[in-house]
């Protein structure tokens, strides 16, 4: 993934959902990992999206990071598959 050719909230995004990923300490990044780092950056399409079909943002967060959550955990980093 070239960071070079993204814009600058995609940048964010992508940066957003690698370092959940390894806090958590989960062996990959899930859909779950790319829409919380969508939702960490302001004015993303997903925010936009959540915002016409009238869905709360926090709520909608605080579901993603339940699910997040239930994801296995490696204790070895180096095996973090991106």
């Amino acid at each position: 993934m070239d960071l070079n050719q993204m814009n600058e909230p995609l940048k964010k995004a992508v940066e957003y959902m690698q370092r959940i990923t390894i806090e958590k300490k989960h062996p990959a990044i899930t859909v779950d990992h790319i829409q919380y780092g969508l939702l960490s950056v302001e004015d993303s399409l997903l925010d936009l999206f959540l915002t016409g079909e009238k869905i709360d943002k926090e709520t909608y967060v605080k579901k993603v990071l339940n699910k997040i959550d239930k994801n296995p955990v490696i204790e070895d980093t180096n095996q973090l598959y991106m």
